[in-house]
């Protein structure tokens, strides 16, 4: 989750670092990987601000879970439309090559229409993040901006 917004080179450092200095090994447990993440947090800078973006989504995922009766979460039914993902890529990308990638990138995933769910946005980022250049340095930019977005609305 960390190496959407940091890239995966610095997302694996910060991580085995800090699972190192915290005795961690394997497979984590949900306590451990918050842990884990806190510690990122602490860190500070943009491996911070990941780690506790992050953290957030999970604990009100898993708050969310641990729920009694039916609740909405607003993280996987928030729609976007596609021209809102294209307008947060066209400040650096301008509007021709946002609407280009992202309209490519939807395509490349099979996915259809005018408005996207979350978890299709957020894969749609991480997959404009892995083509290198400009574009995935924004397309980090952009999963900040919605994991901020999914997190302020809950």
């Amino acid at each position: 989750m960390l190496a959407t917004s940091l890239g995966d080179a610095a997302a694996r450092d910060a991580v085995e670092r800090e699972a190192s200095l915290a005795g961690l090994g394997g497979v984590l447990t949900d306590e451990e990987t918050i842990s884990l993440l806190k510690r990122i947090e602490a860190g500070g800078g943009p491996p911070g601000l990941a780690a506790r973006l992050v953290r957030v989504r999970l604990e009100r995922a898993s708050s969310h879970s641990l729920s009694v009766g039916p609740q909405t979460n607003t993280t996987s039914t928030r729609r976007f439309d596609v021209r809102e993902i294209v307008a947060m890529f066209s400040p650096a990308l301008g509007v021709d090559k946002a609407n280009l990638i992202v309209r490519n990138g939807l395509s490349a995933m099979n996915i259809t229409g005018q408005t996207i769910s979350m978890e299709e946005a957020s894969a749609l980022v991480e997959q404009l993040s892995r083509q290198g250049g400009i574009v995935a340095t924004v397309a980090r930019f952009v999963n900040a901006r919605l994991l901020l977005q999914s997190t302020s609305r809950d």
